[in-house]
């Protein structure tokens, strides 16, 4: 059905569509009171806004290596700041994200890796001395001089340091490299087409038995959960739901970094040029909590591995299973066991707070609080079941490919036969395939930072200026009260 607006409306609507600037307008009336509300699409100058955000980025990284305190060792953790407080992050929660990260990625025992945005050399210097050939790039020049201080001193004449953005690996086409890694760097990124042109990039410069790796991604299923999350940690308990949910949702706006559905990797190797076998979407290893752990994910893409069906798979609320009636199931030592939806301790509670923030009247902080360690209770933290599977000898493999927006995730344990000559445990093998993900019915798999810049850059300075144009040509009745710049409109 086509909207007509009222006639002040539409008078409003027709004297700020004349505005270069704008794309699209309405004007509605105002729930709370008799002044109109202006809702804006802008012309959005999605180059300025590229710029610009490169420059920001740059500037970000190139600063940081002018101010770190430890530039040129092995353990240079300048700038990781923890979003719920503003603080850097502890020293032992960084230590055990690098220590899990370069686990991932000596998986396989790669003997050539090319590191799209090395930063300090927090992997390169764990990985490197293990390889034949390690190419590394990065956007900061100040950076790669303090690691190339460090890479000097360990003596590793095999690694190669680029100033060069991520999209650079195009030009390693074909380079066969066993490993092709961008960790904890694609959040910078600036909008879908440079994320899709750097994981194809990165898949060309794969061998055919090669793995691409994007680490500690920032899971865009769970946007609202993590902005849910701050903003209740940095709140009062007298803090009201609206203010709660006001804040929640300008941090949702406003996030000047990229969220990726799991999902997304998954459709990019439905439809890349090279062929992929697995796509696996690993929630992070940890027991720390902390952003990282609970709110982000590894894609990890390989071109050549062979997988296998796990024979039986168990909805986890279905069956109201708990972690000691798996452990029975476990007992009975079958081959393989695959678990679907299983509540995450570490988000749930967060899930809950978002879901409730985006409803009618939600209530103060303190109960939501409440609500928080309630749902909390009632999931399964993704350790404990690493732990279980230690002791009842399975390898344990975890899945984020659903998108579930709670944070739930499917497992899938797979029986670990000793060698029959050695009795060590033998090489882990095939990679069960997991159930295929339903599509999102609505939104995108990608928040894109670039559209953000843009939006911003027209609140400043478009506002103000079809405010002015209002007041030279609309009478005091027509003028909206409000001005919202969105992205689109209802």
């Amino acid at each position: 059905m086509t909207r007509i607006p009222p006639p002040d409306a539409a008078t409003a609507e027709a004297v700020l569509a004349r505005h270069p600037g704008v794309a699209e307008v309405s004007v509605t009336a105002n729930g709370a009171g008799p002044a109109p509300i202006a809702r804006i699409v802008p012309v959005l100058d999605r180059d300025r806004a590229r710029l610009e955000l490169g420059l920001l980025w740059t500037a970000v990284a190139d600063r940081t290596a002018a101010q770190a305190p430890a530039s040129g060792t092995d353990f240079d953790i300048s700038g990781w700041t923890d979003s719920h407080t503003g603080q850097p992050l502890p020293a032992s929660d960084m230590r055990e994200w690098v220590a899990h990260t370069v686990a991932l990625l000596r998986e396989g025992r790669p003997r050539t890796v090319l590191e799209l945005g090395c930063g300090t050399g927090l992997l390169l210097l764990r990985l490197a001395a293990a390889t034949r050939r390690y190419t590394a790039l990065d956007i900061s020049a100040p950076t790669l001089d303090a690691l190339r201080t460090a890479v000097e001193r360990a003596g590793l004449r095999q690694v190669e340091l680029r100033k060069g953005e991520a999209t650079e690996a195009e030009g390693f086409a074909g380079g066969g490299f066993d490993l092709v890694v961008c960790n904890s760097v694609a959040h910078y990124f600036p909008d879908e087409d440079y994320l899709r042109r750097t994981a194809v990039a990165a898949l060309r410069a794969a061998g055919p038995r090669g793995r691409v790796v994007f680490g500690d991604v920032k899971d865009r299923a769970l946007a609202g959960a993590f902005h849910a999350s701050v903003v209740l940690t940095q709140a009062a308990d007298t803090a009201s739901g609206e203010e709660l949910r006001r804040s929640w949702l300008q941090r949702l706006r406003e996030d000047p970094q990229m969220f990726i559905d799991p999902r997304w990797f998954t459709a990019c190797a439905a439809s890349a040029p090279v062929p992929v076998e697995s796509v696996g979407i690993r929630p992070r290893r940890g027991a720390a909590r902390n952003e990282m752990n609970a709110f982000r994910y590894d894609a990890v893409l390989h071109l050549g591995a062979p997988r296998f069906d796990v024979g039986r798979w168990i909805d986890w609320a279905g069956e109201a299973l708990s972690p000691d009636a798996l452990d029975l199931l476990l007992r009975g030592r079958p081959r393989a066991l695959g678990l679907l939806g299983i509540p995450n301790a570490r988000t749930a509670g967060a899930a809950a707070v978002a879901a409730t923030l985006a409803g009618d009247a939600p209530p103060p902080a303190s109960e939501l609080r409440r609500l928080a360690l309630e749902r909390e209770g009632t999931g399964v933290d993704p350790e404990d079941l690493f732990a279980l599977a230690a002791r009842r000898g399975y390898l344990l493999h975890l899945s984020r490919a659903s998108g579930a927006p709670s944070g739930a995730y499917d497992a899938a344990f797979v029986r670990q036969e000793p060698d029959a000559v050695t009795g060590a445990e033998a090489d882990p093998g095939p990679l069960p395939r997991f159930p295929d993900a339903l599509e999102p019915v609505t939104g995108s798999w990608v928040t894109e930072p670039v559209v953000q810049r843009a939006l911003g850059i027209a609140r400043k300075r478009l506002v103000p200026q079809l405010r002015r144009l209002g007041e030279a040509e609309l009478a005091p009745h027509e003028r909206p009260d409000e001005y919202v710049v969105v992205p689109r409109l209802p």
